[in-house]
């Protein structure tokens, strides 16, 4: 449970198992559920390693730009990160190395971050935010093992008939096979979904709703 405060509860019988006076947003677990990495309202990137009973934190200030959101990689030696509170970056930084392995500014920014559960791709948009001009119609697939951009995708006009020429993408969510990507426009829009095949690199359908949406999340398990 995030936001003012931390906490991380046992599922078994929600008790607290961990608390922390830290402002933090946009968590994730590691891919083996040992560590809780999230982004800190203050611009650093925060980790509790949860396999060590007195449950140690790591804050890192990033010289990079403020830290938005943060995606371990599989094994976490790699740290994919939105950077930056104003124009803003997508960056993998190399934690052993202390270095960035890969960077690419973007403007307007204000996106979100998503990966695929076996760590082969990492999603990520541009959407901008209502106090800033539309991002691009599109989102980027990049590559985690060949560290770079796979492909952009364009959201332009798919299906004419149904969906808005123009839908930059906000929000994501991975279904746990890996197999889709589901997409919602930004905050300013947040009524309509995309649905794009990851196996055959398209997309393959559209849905317009009356509610708006927030955020998207998916289970874990399969």
């Amino acid at each position: 449970i995030l936001g003012s405060d931390l906490h991380i509860l046992r599922t078994s019988d929600y008790s607290v198992v961990f608390s922390d006076t830290d402002r933090v947003d946009h968590g994730r677990f590691s891919a083996d559920s040992k560590a809780f990495y999230c982004a800190a309202t203050s611009g650093y990137a925060y980790k509790v390693d949860l396999s060590d009973d007195s449950f140690p934190v790591t804050r890192w200030p990033s010289i990079y730009g403020g830290v938005q959101w943060i995606i371990p990689s599989i094994d976490e030696s790699k740290w994919f990160l939105y950077l930056g509170y104003g124009p803003s970056t997508f960056a993998v930084y190399d934690v052993m190395e202390d270095s960035l392995l890969f960077s690419q500014a973007l403007c307007p920014g204000k996106g979100q971050l998503a990966m695929r559960p076996d760590g082969r791709y990492l999603f990520y948009t541009n959407p901008g935010d209502m106090l800033t001009p539309p991002g691009p119609s599109s989102f980027t697939i990049f590559d985690i093992d060949a560290n770079e951009i796979l492909r952009e995708v364009s959201t332009l006009g798919f299906i004419d008939s149904l969906t808005p020429g123009f839908f930059p993408v906000g929000s994501m969510a991975v279904t746990p096979d890996g197999r889709w990507l589901v997409a919602l426009d930004p905050p300013n829009g947040a009524h309509q979904l995309l649905l794009f095949d990851i196996q055959n690199m398209q997309l393959v359908d559209y849905l317009s709703e009356e509610a708006y949406f927030g955020n998207l999340s998916v289970q874990n398990g399969k």
